[in-house]
């Protein structure tokens, strides 16, 4: 292809393989992308990079045109150091003289716009591979992505997800909550990307999906408005607030006005249950849909 690039189907064909030799599927979606994205960027950057058309013919331009220079310049030599050598020169006409300057002026001047169209020439293959190298690493992406999708969809289909996790027989920390939430959800088929701090109110995100986990100490009925809030100001965001123990009947019922899924996770008997009609359809959609689920509930 020309300027070194593959073309679009060897992008795609990378994009498909990574995709499908990517290590951990139920990473969150942002580190699988950044992953496959460093892949293809160093695939794509370690083609050589070759002159384009345009730039051949300049410098093919360029190299006639130095040629009929020196040969100009050597005639003149020569024309002044022969006669001193005692070999006798024929007498040129003017229009001849006249001919050779203006040709060599012409050379010399081809060499200056040869120089300069060289470089706008590689100027604009520099722009082109940059659109090209863009174009196809967005082309080998969403290839991988795809194939990503597809193995997260067939794992849940043959039930090959993640284990459950195990009883915790001594309980569990504020932190240690929202690790086990995150691997609740990727047993259930999810991708949940934590947060290292919560931030407005949010622990957890998977695709449009807004989590929040309460502790034991934490006040249920604030936890879960705060939540609404957040979704609230996310279009088309939908939220799960997970419990280390179960809410009140207020807190569910909140819930279900704000369309808030409620699931509680007993540390200690490594179960969890949905609390609420949106988070006992969390559980059924884990179940049902692969497709759907594999982004959202």
């Amino acid at each position: 292809m020309p300027l070194g690039l593959p073309t679009a189907d060897e992008a795609r064909h990378r994009g498909a393989r990574l995709g499908e030799e990517h290590a951990t599927i139920w990473d969150p979606d942002e580190v699988v992308v950044q992953r496959i994205s460093d892949d293809l960027t160093a695939w794509l950057r370690a083609h050589a990079v070759r002159r384009s058309n345009a730039q051949r013919l300049w410098i093919a331009v360029m190299v006639v045109c130095i040629v009929v220079a020196l040969a100009g310049i050597a005639a003149v030599g020569l024309w002044m150091w022969l006669p001193d050598a005692g070999v006798a020169l024929p007498v040129l006409s003017a229009q001849t003289l006249a001919i050779a300057a203006v040709t060599w002026l012409v050379a010399v001047l081809g060499v200056v716009i040869a120089i300069i169209g060289n470089a706008i020439s590689r100027t604009i293959a520099a722009r082109r591979r940059i659109s090209l190298l863009a174009d196809h690493h967005a082309l080998a992406l969403r290839e991988a992505l795809l194939r990503v999708d597809n193995r997260r969809i067939a794992a849940r289909t043959f039930g090959n997800l993640p284990p459950a996790p195990g009883p915790q027989t001594y309980g569990i920390s504020e932190r240690g909550a929202v690790e086990l939430a995150s691997a609740w959800l990727r047993h259930l088929g999810f991708a949940p990307a934590i947060s290292p701090v919560r931030v407005d109110g949010i622990d957890i995100r998977f695709g449009p999906c807004l989590a929040r986990v309460t502790g034991r100490d934490e006040d249920a009925a604030a936890s879960v408005r705060e939540l609404a809030g957040a979704v609230a100001a996310h279009p088309h965001a939908r939220g799960i607030a997970f419990f280390t123990s179960a809410p009140g009947e207020g807190v569910t019922l909140f819930a279900d006005r704000a369309g808030i899924a409620v699931l509680v996770m007993d540390a200690v008997a490594g179960s969890l249950h949905g609390a609420n009609l949106e988070g006992r359809e969390v559980m059924k959609a884990a179940r049902r849909s692969p497709a759907q689920a594999v982004t959202a509930p």
